[in-house]
């Protein structure tokens, strides 16, 4: 009797799911962006927002839930009803805040992958007045003056923390590090002279460099970017091992139905697809990643070994 009444509650579960599913989405999604409002997580996920919600025929309502370089809203998501009314929007820290905390209020086996959605380089930048106007000259400056340099980030752990550990390594550079729960706040500081570099996702940066507020130095993607004419690669600045290009991809609570993640990642597909969506994603300096749901969890498996290696080599903690 105790078999017969377990499956037959768990029948009642899968059915009752299955209705979920074949009902979806009769009301408003909410996104969790685990960072601050106008930051490149941003502005990806209200892209993103905007046009899943319109595919959808419900809103889309962005929720900024900043925190621990990320680590708050990934954790609220993880604890969500798995029922696919809440989402998250992630990248780069998702798979190395495990390795660079000692522990983490969240595992990634807590959400399930729905769709790779853009790419973006990040770019190192100092404030203008820095006497450095190519990589060479910022790092003979940088070697010349240990400890004295002061870099921003948007939090331990955040892809922005990364990269500079990234460049740092590389060059031999010892920097002290300022921690901000925003990016405009470092930029703020960078700008008022009290920081004196960054490395941060193009997206955000690029208006600043374009008004000369700041001098971008070198993008970590493979090659230079068109967006920055004229500003070599990290690798073309002979520092190949600090590439780090950014990436963002929409996660869903684990144990969400099969049917309700298969409708979400075909609407991102076709999303993705179209060719103004490129061109949006290209004002922002970022590039469309198709990818099916298959191909994201191997990209995160192989993003998750980079991390563990990474920490397992250097050292490197958060805490």
């Amino acid at each position: 009797m105790r078999r017969y009444l377990a499956a037959l509650g768990a029948a009642l579960v899968l059915a009752l799911l299955a209705g979920r599913a074949e009902a979806f989405p009769d009301r408003p999604l909410r996104l969790i962006v685990p960072f601050g409002a106008g930051g490149t997580t941003d502005m990806v996920g209200r892209l993103f927002a905007q046009e899943l919600g319109a595919a959808l025929g419900q809103p889309v309502v962005v929720e900024n839930r900043p925190g621990a370089g990320g680590n708050i809203g990934y954790a609220v998501a993880a604890r969500a009803e798995p029922d696919g009314y809440t989402l998250l929007l992630a990248g780069t820290g998702i798979t190395s805040s495990p390795f660079l905390y000692r522990s983490v209020p969240y595992r990634l086996e807590d959400l399930a992958p729905v769709s790779l959605l853009v790419s973006a380089p990040n770019v190192l930048i100092v404030r203008n007045t820095l006497p450095a106007r190519s990589v060479a000259e910022f790092v003979a400056l940088a070697r010349s003056r240990p400890g004295e340099l002061v870099y921003a980030t948007a939090g331990v752990g955040s892809s922005s923390h990364v990269a500079n550990v990234l460049f740092h390594l590389a060059a031999g550079l010892r920097l002290e590090q300022v921690n901000y729960p925003v990016g405009a706040a470092a930029f703020v500081d960078l700008l008022a002279g009290r920081a004196d570099t960054m490395i941060y996702p193009l997206p955000e940066t690029l208006t600043y460099i374009q008004s000369g507020r700041v001098r971008a130095l070198a993008v970590t993607a493979p090659t230079s970017v068109a967006a920055v004419q004229g500003v070599p690669s990290m690798a073309e600045a002979g520092f190949p091992a600090a590439e780090l290009v950014g990436w963002y991809g929409l996660f869903a609570p684990a144990r969400t139905p099969e049917p309700i993640l298969d409708l979400l990642h075909r609407h991102l597909a076709a999303i993705l697809a179209r060719p103004e969506l490129r061109q949006r994603t290209q004002a922002l300096s970022a590039d469309p990643m198709p990818a099916s749901r298959v191909e994201f969890g191997a990209y995160l498996e192989a993003q998750t070994a980079r991390w563990s290696r990474f920490v397992t080599e250097t050292g490197v903690r958060a805490d």
